[in-house]
Order: C-alpha cells, then sequence, then structure tokens
C-alpha cells in the first residue's frame, strides 16, 4: 500500500552526486546502513544492488533521460515490509518521494500508527536547501505568516475557485477567538515534516481578508485544508472544539497523509517509480547494444566493400566522371527549364499550374476560371489595371462559355420536368450526371463523385419544381 506520494520541485544546482549524497545520510541516520560502497560502484552500465543489516539497496539510472531512482526495501517486525522509492529527474528538475508498505490482516493499528509520520527523508531535502518554491511557497518545516506582502497569492492558492494550485496541501490556521491561534501551528509544521504548507495569518485583518475574499471557510473554528486533485482543488474543513487540539492535530496530520498516500494513483508520473526507471535503463542498455551491433556489422560490410572498391578502382572512376557529366548536362537542363517557366509565367500568356483535381471534360477547369474572371469583370470599376489584365486574359484565351452553354441546356430540360423519364435521364446523362432512382426521390451525381449530388422529388411539387431542380444542378456543377 502507498503510505505516502509526493513530486517536489528541485533547484537548478541539485545533481545526481548531491542526491546520492542525501540518500547515503538518510540511510546513515534512520536505517543505520552506510551506503558508501554502493555507491562508489553504481554505474549506468547495470543496476547496482547492496545487502546489509536487513536492508536491501537497489541503485538504477537511465542517462539518456537523466533519471535516477533508489529504492530501500526493509523487513520490519511481524514480517512488516517497508519500501522507499527516492527518483530524481535532471530534466524536469523534480524530485519524486514515495512510501510503501505491506501488513498482515488485521494489523489496522499499525496502519494507523504509520499515517501519523511522514518520510524522514524530507526533512533532508529541507535543512539542505535543495527545494525549489512551490508556486512561490517554501517547502518548510515552519509556519508560513499571511501578510500584505503574500496576501493576494494565498487568495489566489487557497481558494477553490481559482485555478492552479501547489504541489502539496494547504494548511490554514485562523486566529483564536481570545487570540493565538486555533492550533499551535509550529508544532503543526514540525509534525508534517515538508508534507504540507502550514499558513497562519499574521493579523487579524489578514484573516477577515481573506475569508472576506472566499480563500478559506467563515467558521472561526474551523481548520482549512486544500488539495489539489485531478487539475482542481479541493477544500476540507476539520473543526477544533474546546479542548480537542490535540486530537483536532491528529485528524489535519491524518488528513494530509492519507492524502498523500492516494496522490500516488491520481497524480504521480508514471515515469516515477523505481519499475518505470528499470524499464527506461533497460530500453537504454538494448539500443546501446543494437547501435553498437550494427556499428560492429556496417564496419564488417565496409571493409569488405573496400577491397571490391579497390578491386574496380578504374571502373569506379569512369563511371563518376560519367556521372559527372551528366549531372552538368541535368542542370543545364533545369536551368533552361526555369528559364522557360519564367518566360511563360512573364510573358503574354498567363500560366496556371493545375491543383489535384482532375477535369471531368476536357476544358473544364479553365473554362471554370475564366467564367469567375468574366463574372467578377462587372463588378471591377473602369480604367483600372485590375480590369484592363482581367480583360486581357479573357480574350487571350478565348473563353469558349462551356459551363454556361451546359448551364442552358439543363434550365430548358427541366424547364418542364413531370418526373424522371427516359429522355430526360438520357440528357443528363450525356452531360455528365449519374442518375440513381427511388420510389419517392432521384438522387443525381455530378460524374460519379459523391461530393457533388442533389436529391429531386420523383414527381413535381408546384410549376416551379422544374426552375428550383435546374438551380440546384447548376450552382452543384457550373
Amino acid at each position: 500500500m502507498v503510505i505516502f506520494a509526493a513530486i517536489l520541485r528541485v533547484k537548478k544546482e541539485m545533481t545526481r552526486e548531491k542526491f546520492l549524497g542525501l540518500t547515503d545520510a538518510w540511510s546513515r541516520k534512520y536505517h543505520g546502513v552506510s551506503l558508501s560502497s554502493a555507491l562508489q560502484t553504481f554505474s549506468d552500465a547495470e543496476e547496482t544492488r547492496h545487502w546489509e543489516k536487513g536492508c536491501r539497496l537497489f541503485l538504477e539510472g537511465a542517462p539518456k533521460e537523466k533519471i535516477t531512482a533508489v529504492r530501500l526495501e526493509q523487513k520490519g517486525a511481524n514480517s512488516r515490509q517497508y519500501r522507499w522509492e527516492y527518483v530524481l529527474d535532471l530534466l524536469a528538475y523534480q524530485l519524486a518521494v514515495r512510501l510503501e508498505a505491506d501488513w498482515a490482516a488485521g494489523d489496522m493499528g499499525w496502519q494507523q500508527k504509520l499515517y501519523r509520520s511522514t518520510p524522514g527523508f524530507l526533512r533532508l531535502l529541507i535543512n539542505s536547501g535543495c527545494l525549489e518554491l512551490d508556486h512561490g511557497l517554501p517547502v518548510s518545516m515552519q509556519p508560513i505568516a499571511a501578510d500584505q506582502e503574500n496576501l493576494r497569492m494565498l487568495c489566489r492558492l487557497l481558494n477553490p475557485a481559482d485555478a492552479g494550485g501547489c504541489a502539496l496541501p494547504l494548511v490554514y490556521v485562523p486566529p483564536a477567538v481570545f487570540g493565538g491561534s486555533l492550533l499551535p501551528a509550529q508544532r503543526l509544521a514540525y509534525r508534517l515534516k515538508g508534507a504540507a504548507h502550514v499558513i497562519v495569518p499574521k493579523t487579524g485583518q489578514i484573516h477577515k481578508m481573506l475569508r472576506k475574499s472566499g480563500a478559506i471557510s467563515g467558521s472561526s473554528l474551523a481548520i482549512s485544508i486544500v488539495f489539489q486533485k485531478a487539475g482542481r482543488k479541493e477544500r476540507v474543513s476539520v473543526h477544533i472544539g474546546p479542548g480537542r487540539k490535540k486530537k483536532g492535530m491528529e485528524a489535519i496530520v491524518n488528513h494530509i497523509l492519507a492524502d498523500a498516500g492516494q496522490n500516488d494513483i491520481r497524480n504521480m508520473d508514471v515515469r516515477y517509480t523505481y519499475q518505470a526507471v528499470q524499464n527506461m535503463a533497460l530500453r537504454e542498455r538494448i539500443e546501446e547494444e543494437r547501435e553498437r551491433l550494427e556499428k560492429a556489422a556496417i564496419d564488417k560490410v565496409m571493409g569488405e566493400a573496400d577491397l571490391i572498391i579497390s578491386s574496380y578502382e578504374e571502373d569506379i572512376n569512369r563511371l563518376k566522371e560519367d556521372l559527372y557529366e551528366k549531372n552538368l548536362a541535368v542542370q543545364g537542363l533545369e536551368t533552361e527549364n526555369e528559364r522557360l517557366r519564367k518566360n511563360l509565367g512573364s510573358g503574354s500568356i498567363p500560366l496556371l499550374y493545375f491543383g489535384r483535381e482532375r477535369e471531368f471534360y476536357v476544358g473544364e477547369i479553365g473554362d471554370l476560371v475564366l467564367s469567375v474572371l468574366e463574372d467578377s469583370l462587372q463588378k471591377i470599376p473602369d480604367k483600372t489595371r485590375k480590369k484592363d489584365v482581367i480583360s486581357d486574359i479573357l480574350a487571350a484565351n478565348q473563353y469558349q462559355h462551356i459551363s454556361k452553354s451546359r448551364t442552358e441546356q439543363i434550365k430548358h430540360m427541366m424547364k418542364t420536368y413531370d418526373g424522371m423519364n427516359g429522355k430526360l435521364r438520357g440528357s443528363l446523362e450525356e452531360l455528365g450526371f449519374m442518375v440513381e432512382e427511388s420510389k419517392k426521390h432521384c438522387k443525381i451525381t455530378y460524374f460519379g463523385d459523391h461530393r457533388y449530388f442533389t436529391v429531386l422529388g420523383s414527381t413535381p411539387s408546384d410549376v416551379r419544381s422544374g426552375k428550383n431542380n435546374a438551380a440546384m444542378i447548376v450552382k452543384m456543377a457550373y
């Protein structure tokens, strides 16, 4: 079971050597085990393992990803199994802290006791000064005083309605009615050891301003805890009754640490587990071995190729000279082609390039382009360069009005439309329309392209049906 999990940002000064040194200091202080010999033999070439005093240490690194992972396993009383994992990512400058534990069925008292403790590694990180600010707030074992300088930031961080929040939970301790704080904030912050930010208003006026902004709950006997869950904030209020400070503090600590255990499922990056780093390192080693074998194979082939090439040196030199002459000829042709293209593009005959659309009949695309130009000509003012150029293009390309001629044919065919018949069907098919009939409707597709179709009624609905049908067909095709 995951007891505690958090991702903390570290300063740019953090290095792998410093991280491993902190791990060694933590192991010595809390487990009485020195990791010096294991750290000296640690290499990215393979996983490092070390056994001492009932502890099993595992070290793994993925140098390309700049990720280093440490895992310590220890067997405690009653066969309880503890697992600590610390993963440092020097690309994102993040450090994942994770504590797991297994216990026998019915050992719930030990589970509850474990909930009231935080990993000692957090204290070492805080004291080393390696941790970056968490959205402007220091990760500390001291409470943070809310004052005029940080009031706006705290209003944003504490208010569940505002987007964005801290990686760690925030615990707001309001002032007591008769002075002082509702709980001893100094003691609470020390108990949490950096697992949450403990915030205390410097004055009663600051408290009133925070409450007015909606950043904290309205009750003066409630501790507000703000968690970041699945991209949104969630606020929990813990009420502190008279004479219940000790139980209230325990309730807050349990809230924080229970949420930290769930944090592994909710927010932890899948890369930040020892198993994931092992997989990354294995992939890197497989890739390195593959590259090494490929290089060896290439070197072998190249050596054999050099022997073959040297035996045919004269033929190769002749082929190179031949290729050089052909390249010169190609370059000359490309230059001539480019010159001709520029001449065509800038001369009296304008040149347009076809796109991806194919012509349905000879001259269709050019006729449609000229049709659009002629239609636009009426809207262009006289004695303008634009009108003169377009008039010149129309005259030079001998615009034949094919699409307009077909438009008139369609209008004539549909003028007396009283339903689809053999003659009308044949005339439409001559113009490229595919006709599909059903009981109530008639589907007309232009040259079998399903982008262009319209549906006609099998029988006319009124006297204007023919005219309306003709308009739909013309709009679709021309």
